[in-house]
């Protein structure tokens, strides 16, 4: 029959596409949870993160990049200086630190949640900036490598990724861990023994093997005082003078300056801030792991239910058993003119491309996180109506406007988190007035041609400061090089100048 064909074809396509419809209408129902438009949110789910609120939404992980560095920048772990302005956006660079830890808002923004998915990104961001990116051809690709700074900051950044990975949601709202994020997310060093082996019952529900525990008691044994590890402000001073001639324009040429003229020559000074370029900030790409590490994070507090990089490897995996069936039945029934395995074996083919490609689809929340997901939408909409109807980012955070969120610096990492920056944008552009007239405080990272007083980074005359909302646009383009093509082709863009 002339429709044998389709007809198998059909049947085949439906057993691999029917089976994911099922299994998602299946999970769908259970994490429905009540929402309607009318409703409204002051605040977000308790215990939840910018980052991994953009996750449990369904947002990609480009969104929850962006949001988790604007939740740094609020916290003044990092800071975003304008190097030059092009057309209607800032070329914005990233500077580790910078903003004084005593600042009310960012004393108040650091008692705010943070997971290992933050911390995993700022350990990421500081080795960037304290070791440049060389092409394997530079003669000098080793010799300026910093070493000793490495290896602090990887510490540091492994010991607060797994402390943060052992704690469970009560004891994050702990007083003990909120002054832990007073003093900063990488400020508690490397790991020891007994956080380690709290990390591991964590995440296996079982005590760490005595054998295991004995090696690693031996491996992180105290050290002595003059075998202590340098610390990566004293390790990175002490390569100042070897990091080239790219150092001078990477640190702040006014330094000088600024300091007492009467100081003595004995006089200990700072150590230079680490410094992203705006060129090597596009190119920066989304750090391995950060998605995996903000999932585990919403899985902890019950917004996920399987990992859903778990998810889509089985859906994937299936989609490619799919197809490698479908080939084989396609290429037995051509060779044996039979339209049954061959319709078969074409829709086999074609469901495996479609579950393949639909993998990322089938991760679903949790009964939980579809309650949790109602409420972002719910807050969601608080947002952007009060953005919407805010004449500054002054009403918008003030008395009038959401009490939860009174910084901007928070209110503008939950609205990228939610999908909403072009509201933010249009929001800071209403503002600059105010910021000028010092009626409103402008975000903890505005800080326009930081520590260059103006003047324009190839020594011509003097430009205008870029407004926040022409250095938001430049935030936003913070990874827009890393984040096309393939992750392996992506450190290279660093070898070849702009």
């Amino acid at each position: 029959m002339p429709d044998t064909l389709l007809i198998w074809t059909l049947a085949g396509f439906a057993v691999v596409v029917g089976s994911m419809a099922l299994v998602h209408l299946r999970r769908g129902r259970a994490a429905t949870a009540i929402d309607d438009p009318s409703i409204l949110l002051a605040a977000p789910p308790e215990g939840m993160t910018p980052a991994s609120a953009a996750i449990v939404d369904g947002a990609p992980t480009r969104v929850a990049f962006m949001a988790a560095l604007l939740d740094l920048a609020s916290r003044g772990e990092i800071g975003f200086a304008a190097e030059s302005v092009t057309g209607d956006r800032a070329d914005i660079g990233i500077e580790i630190g910078g903003a004084g830890p005593m600042d009310p808002r960012v004393q108040q923004n650091r008692r705010q949640p943070a997971g290992e998915a933050e911390a995993w990104l700022l350990g990421q961001l500081e080795l960037a900036a304290g070791h440049r990116r060389h092409a394997p051809w530079d003669a000098d690709a080793q010799s300026n490598t910093n070493f000793p700074f490495l290896i602090e900051t990887g510490e540091s950044m492994v010991g607060a990724v797994l402390r943060e990975a052992s704690l469970t949601p009560a004891d994050q709202a702990s007083a003990a861990a909120t002054d832990e994020r007073e003093h900063g997310l990488l400020s508690a060093g490397g790991a020891d023994p007994a956080t380690i082996a709290r990390a591991y019952e964590a995440q296996t529900g079982h005590a760490l093997p005595a054998p295991a525990s004995r090696a690693l008691a031996a491996a992180t044994r105290p050290q002595t005082p003059e075998a202590a590890p340098v610390q990566a402000s004293e390790a990175l001073a002490a390569s100042a003078p070897a990091s080239g001639p790219d150092a001078a324009t990477d640190s702040d040429p006014d330094a000088a300056t600024d300091s007492d003229p009467d100081a003595g020559t004995d006089a200990p000074s700072a150590p230079p801030l680490l410094h992203i370029s705006a060129r090597d900030a596009r190119a920066l790409a989304t750090p391995m792991f950060f998605g995996t590490f903000l999932e585990t994070y919403a899985r902890r507090h019950g917004w996920l239910g399987a990992m859903p990089i778990v998810t889509r490897i089985r859906w994937r995996i299936a989609g490619a058993v799919a197809v490698v069936a479908g080939i084989a039945l396609l290429s037995t029934g051509v060779h044996g003119y039979s339209d049954s395995q061959t319709g078969l074996g074409l829709g086999l083919l074609f469901g495996g491309l479609v579950a393949y490609w639909l993998a990322p689809k089938m991760v679903q929340p949790s009964a939980e996180g579809g309650r949790v997901r109602a409420q972002l939408a719910a807050y969601r909409r608080t947002l952007q109506m009060t953005f919407r109807s805010a004449s500054s980012v002054r009403d918008a955070v003030g008395p009038a406007g959401l009490p939860w969120l009174s910084t901007p610096d928070q209110a503008i990492a939950w609205a990228v988190a939610l999908g909403l920056a072009p509201d933010v944008e249009a929001l800071l552009t209403r503002s600059a007035s105010s910021f000028a007239r010092g009626e409103a405080a402008a975000p903890v990272w505005y800080r326009p041609f930081h520590g260059r007083r103006g003047a324009a980074p190839d020594g011509g005359s003097a430009v205008a400061d870029p407004s926040p909302a022409t250095m938001f646009a430049g935030i936003e383009a913070i990874g827009s090089w890393g984040a096309v093509g393939p992750r392996w082709l992506r450190p290279m863009r660093s070898w070849w100048p702009a």
